[in-house]
């Protein structure tokens, strides 16, 4: 009967044991079926996901231009990519704003030309040319003469502005009038003359004046030239007041020469103690020195520089 059990679990082990073997097969081959199968629905998934970024890349991809140069630039005009070729040397890149491409620009030379008045003339504007730049001065006063211990007073100097903008009209003549400076006194206890005005009128009749300097007096020096006109920094109009005034002119010492006035232009004439002639006013619209016991300096001109 042991024999018999023992030969009937024999049989059992031996028909799990070929079970195992036939079946274990059959379910590797399943899973790995399965998996398999996912695996190649997700390398699917992925390439069409790649065939769509391909096709994307397709569309916006920008263009190689068929003609290059080194210092070329790539803009964008709206609808496509575009090549500004490369400028010449010394100009910029150039933004005009939304809307509009960019482009190469030259620099402008500031006040490129001028003309230059030291007495009175006339200024043609020349073609295309709507708008000028006066820098200008009246002329500066003469010293005055004392043989005493007043001594002679300095000269002032002439008013100044410095690139102030008038409207011209292009072809059309303008008057540019340029003060003298004024005589120094010759004669004792004789005051100086003033200089002369320096002045200009646009296209709008907008005139300003740059007055000469006062001439010195006996003892004392004389006052400096105001301008009188109207002007802003961008251009001429009316109302608005010039405030620049030329140096004074110093007032002697005791039996001495009071100095000349002075202005960005010009340097007065140098006083001093003691008796002496005057010096004359040196640059645009600068005052003479007053004199004792000899003639006083002349004050210098004034002067006019147009720019465009």
């Amino acid at each position: 009967m042991i024999l018999n059990l023992l030969f009937k679990m024999k049989k059992l082990f031996f028909g799990l044991f070929l079970f195992l073997i036939l079946a274990f097969p059959v379910f590797s081959a399943e899973v790995i079926t399965e998996y398999s199968q996912d695996s190649l629905a997700i390398l699917n998934e992925e390439l069409r996901k790649s065939d769509d970024g391909i096709n994307n890349l397709k569309e916006d991809k920008i263009e190689e231009p068929s003609s290059k140069e080194q210092g070329d630039i790539l803009y964008y005009d709206g609808d496509s990519w575009e090549v500004l070729h490369h400028g010449t040397s010394g100009q910029y890149l150039k933004t005009q704003g939304d809307g509009a491409n960019p482009t190469w620009a030259t620099f402008s030379t500031l006040y490129a030309n001028r003309q230059l008045f030291t007495s009175t003339g006339t200024f043609t504007a020349p073609t295309g040319v709507t708008k000028i730049f006066i820098t200008m001065c009246g002329g500066g006063g003469g010293g005055g003469r004392d043989d005493g211990t007043s001594g002679g007073g300095g000269g002032g100097a002439g008013a100044w502005i410095i690139r102030t903008a008038f409207t011209v009209v292009a072809g059309n003549n303008y008057t540019v009038t340029v003060g003298t400076g004024g005589a120094g006194a010759t004669a004792p206890s004789t005051s100086g003359a003033a200089g002369g005005n320096t002045s200009f009128t646009d296209a709008n009749s907008i005139t300003v004046t740059c007055n000469g300097g006062s001439g010195g007096g006996i003892g004392g020096g004389g006052n400096g030239g105001a301008a009188l006109g109207a002007y802003n920094a961008s251009e001429a109009t009316a109302g608005t007041p010039v405030t620049t005034v030329g140096g004074n002119g110093g007032t002697a010492p005791s039996g001495g020469r009071g100095g000349g006035g002075g202005n960005p232009f010009g340097t007065g004439g140098t006083g001093g103690s003691g008796s002496g002639a005057g010096q004359n006013g040196i640059g645009f619209g600068a005052g003479g020195s007053g004199g004792c016991g000899a003639a006083a300096g002349n004050g210098a001109n004034g002067f006019a520089l147009i720019e465009w």
